[in-house]
């Protein structure tokens, strides 16, 4: 028992030294992540970085606000920091170098070329944003300018691309006025301004454009599209009146030139649109399907057309206007479609903490729904999940070399990004681990045990000692530790090996097997007990017969309780298994249920086994004074002493160590092993041991069962079907005074069949005169060794022995019995007694004193042994 203790204090020492274990401590490293947006995203990209630095504070990700095209051209080396110095990337670097990024963001998607010029860098596109290219004008043209009202100011393609081809040049032309009826336009010159930098709206508005009008060049489609516009100059000149058609730099070169022209148009995302929409306002463009019907902007159409958002996550489709064929009806016909810009060779990373880092920011925005949030302030629309899925299963080929897996020369290996942890970041599952094994095994031992004494005790069920131990009683025993060892298999589960549907059913699995188990055993204990008490301490001298059935009451009741509460609680509040976060890189798995429902099961089945094990003891401690070849109450109070001491320690410390499931198995483990192995070695052990010695002579005991007819006269006989006991390992004065005992007792049985025989020689009927008074039967018999042994029957199981104890040694008491005994003799010799009452009489006065001459409670006499 004191190594429980000392494996106890061990847990106790490990949950302590384990409590802390995975906590962040130290500051954590600043990992540069250099990235650019083009101008319509870079807002919404800003707010990302900063809502995704506050989790991630060693993230420091710079973002240079640029084209789509720079965007792109930046993961290879193009910003020239010393002729675009403003760039955020260029704050680190000397204004003599090109600036390289990581990642960026933008609209223009890699082309053939850009693949095969930069196959080192294994260059991927990830689609995050879609969002309109909306044609804007001044809202002077349509008389409403510093309101915030719009007017429906319709336009064909045909009528886009004449603006900007030049083909039409006033605001009044009969094309413009035919589909906006309803309108009064100026007639004032149309002033235009396009981008001239690579973007990836001029190319989704020249694409959009060639779809509806296939006369349009070839040379005016892409992100630097050659505009057909006569007389195109840079916006550095706009305050000159003859000239009508302007290229920009970017939407803000854009957004500069409509506010400073009248009467202008140009294109814009709709980020930019809703900051200025006192000012410009948005066309409504001619539906792909139906000419003669114009779309705006807003929130169904873009829904309507995020759904048409196709396959764009392969390399090899370049498609910048990638709508599906069976793309949704009345969806805005200008789409751009946003991408992330990444490398996914592992030598562009310096580590895999800063690969990991990029990709973690990258999987975020698809992931975390203030994210998303902030995209669709902010215009945007995001892909289907359909299509997010597919970018993330993309995602993980971006790679890099983690130098703590190594192939087997011990060569670094590259792994995805998104399959390493950093240390600071590494999730402490706090699984069971390695002790697990520990506990399956004790569960082994257990079962084996098990099954091996009940082998036994089928084995020597025809021996006398298994069958006064009572083998029903015995098979329950072995079931019940049984069913504890196969409890420790649930309680190992966790999700290192196992999905959470399997860890739900081992969670009720656990409550099922250790319940059962512990009532079977400690109920069958108690009824084994409790019919030994039944036999030894029932009224004396009459018949008692103690079945099985009469006893296993107290089992039924309370494994029925138990099967009713386990059913109760599995149907209303069942455990399941789930994972409680003790911060961001600790949490464990435990099972729980979902109400206060579980807790109340809990307490009513402990209440009921804790009653069958407190009954057992009572039982057993009854039981003290029976010979421990019948009674294990000795035994019994061991196995309790060692119970007892691992719960004590054992309960307070599992709650202690509830945080640690690797320390709270183990201390689980201990407590059903010492409880399961202490009930079945303590019980079986020392009947193993007795039988064995007894052989060697050292002791030994036999048990018959025989029933005898003595006939000592006509019609006159004593019957008695009896178990005797023999036990040799008395010493020999103890085995000299049974014989002296049994010399007498024969002499009494003689003397008492005499007396029967003259009594019935005058008249009476002897036996029935026996019986009206109560006159016990004596008998004596011989067993296989030609011992004799004097028994007094009390009942059809249990037959007493009787010898002198020590300090009686010297003398044989007197008994009582004798002088009434010659008394009747001489009454009955003489002549012949008529008087019925006074014989009746003596032989009442005959009957008491054998009765107490004779009784196991006789001062002078002690009952040795006595079961069936």
């Amino acid at each position: 028992m004191q190594v429980h203790a000392s494996v106890l204090r061990f847990v106790t020492a490990l949950g302590i030294a384990t409590s802390s274990h995975g906590r962040r401590t130290e500051a954590l490293p600043q990992i540069h992540l250099a990235g650019a947006s083009s101008s319509g995203p870079y807002e919404t990209v800003k707010a990302w970085i900063a809502l995704f630095s506050a989790s991630y504070p060693e993230a420091h990700l710079t973002l240079s606000n640029v084209s789509s095209g720079a965007a792109k051209s930046a993961l290879w080396g193009d910003i020239d920091c010393a002729m675009n110095p403003v760039y955020d990337l260029c704050e680190d670097l000397g204004k003599d170098e090109f600036g390289t990024t990581l990642w960026g963001i933008g609209a223009v998607p890699f082309t053939t070329s850009d693949y095969g010029n930069h196959t080192s860098l294994q260059l991927q596109q990830l689609p995050v944003l879609g969002g309109p290219v909306i044609p804007v004008y001044s809202k002077d043209v349509t008389g409403n300018l510093g309101l915030m009202t719009d007017l429906a100011f319709n336009m064909t393609f045909d009528i886009i691309a004449g603006i900007f081809n030049g083909s039409i040049a006033v605001w009044d032309d009969p094309v413009i006025a035919a589909v906006n009826p309803g309108l009064t336009l100026p007639n004032e010159k149309i002033t235009v301004f396009v981008r001239e930098d690579r973007s990836g709206l001029s190319e989704k508005l020249t694409e959009a454009i060639h779809c509806a009008v296939p006369e349009w060049p070839d040379d005016a489609i892409g992100n630097l599209p050659i505009w057909p516009l006569k007389n195109l100059s840079h916006i550095s000149v706009i305050s000159s009146p003859d000239i009508y058609h302007f290229k920009a730099n970017g939407q803000v070169g854009v957004v500069h030139g409509l506010l400073r022209r009248p009467y202008s148009i140009g294109y814009l995302d709709l980020v930019h649109l809703s900051a200025l929409n006192q000012f410009v306002s948005q066309a409504h463009v001619s539906s792909d399907e139906n000419s003669n019907k114009f779309l705006s902007v807003d929130n169904v159409t873009l829904h309507k057309a995020i759904n048409g958002f196709g396959e764009v996550t392969d390399p090899t489709l370049h498609n910048s206007n990638p709508i599906k064929e069976e793309a949704p009806k009345d969806r805005y016909p200008i789409m751009q479609y946003l991408n992330w810009y990444v490398k996914r060779n592992h030598t562009e990373y310096d580590d895999c903490y800063q690969a990991w880092l990029l990709c973690t920011f990258i999987q975020w925005t698809y992931t975390d729904p203030r994210a998303v949030e902030i995209a669709l302030e902010r215009g945007w629309v995001v892909p289907l999940q359909t299509v997010v899925k597919d970018v993330l299963t993309k995602l993980k080929e971006v790679q890099c070399i983690d130098m703590e897996t190594t192939d087997r020369w011990g060569k670094p290996q590259a792994i995805s990004a998104l399959d390493y942890t950093p240390i600071p970041y590494r999730h402490n599952m706090n699984e069971i681990g390695k002790v697990r094994s520990v506990g399956w095994n004790f569960g082994i031992i257990i079962i084996v045990s098990s099954l091996i004494f009940s082998t036994w005790v089928l084995w020597k069920v025809d021996d006398h000692i298994v069958r006064a131990s009572q083998p029903e009683f015995l098979y329950m025993i072995c079931f019940g530790a049984f069913a504890m060892g196969c409890s420790l298999f649930p309680l190992g589960v966790d999700e290192s090996f196992s999905n959470a549907k399997e860890c739900d059913i081992a969670c009720m699995a656990f409550p099922w097997l250790i319940t059962c188990g512990f009532s079977i055993s400690f109920s069958a204990l108690f009824s084994k007990t409790w019919r030994i008490n039944r036999l030894f301490h029932g009224s004396r001298f009459r018949k008692m017969k103690v079945r099985v059935k009469d006893v296993m009451k107290p089992f039924y009741v309370i494994f029925t309780l138990n099967v009713v509460f386990l059913t109760a609680w599995t149907l209303v509040d069942p455990f399941k298994w789930k994972r409680i976060h003790i911060d961001l890189v600790n949490s464990y798995g435990t099972c729980q249920g979902d109400g206060i429902a579980s807790v109340v099961f809990i307490v009513l089945i402990l209440f009921v086994n804790g009653s069958a094990l407190v009954l057992a003891n009572i039982q057993s401690f009854k039981a003290r004074g029976i010979s421990d070849e019948f009674s294990e109450h000795r035994y019994v109070g061991l196995a309790m002493a060692s119970m007892l001491q691992i719960f004590t320690v054992g309960l307070p410390l599992s709650f202690l160590v509830k945080k640690n499931p690797s320390a709270r198995f183990f201390v689980f483990s201990c407590i059903i092993f010492v409880v399961a192995m202490s009930l079945l070695l303590f019980i079986f052990v020392p009947k193993m041991l007795y039988r064995e010695t007894r052989k060697s002579g050292r002791q030994a005991g036999t048990i018959s069962a025989y029933s005898t007819t003595k006939k000592t006269s006509d019609n006159f006989s004593t019957n008695s079907a009896v178990r005797t006991v023999y036990n040799p390992s008395l010493q020999h004065g103890t085995r000299q005074q049974n014989c002296d005992i049994k010399s007498k007792l024969e002499e009494y049985e003689k003397r008492l069949s005499m007396l029967g025989v003259r009594l019935n020689q005058q008249g009476f009927d002897a036996e029935s005169l026996f019986d009206e008074v109560g006159m016990p039967s004596m008998t004596t018999a011989g067993d296989k060794r030609g011992r004799n042994k004097t028994e007094m029957p009390i009942n059809d199981y249990a037959t007493v022995t009787f010898s002198l104890p020590k300090e009686n040694s010297t003398a044989l008491p007197a008994m009582a019995s004798n002088s009434s005994l010659s008394k009747l003799e001489a009454a009955t010799s003489t002549s012949p007694n008529n008087n019925t009452s006074s014989l009746k009489e003596n032989l009442s006065v005959l009957s008491s004193q054998v009765s107490d001459d004779f009784s196991p409670k006789s001062p002078a006499l002690t009952m040795l042994t006595s079961n069936p």
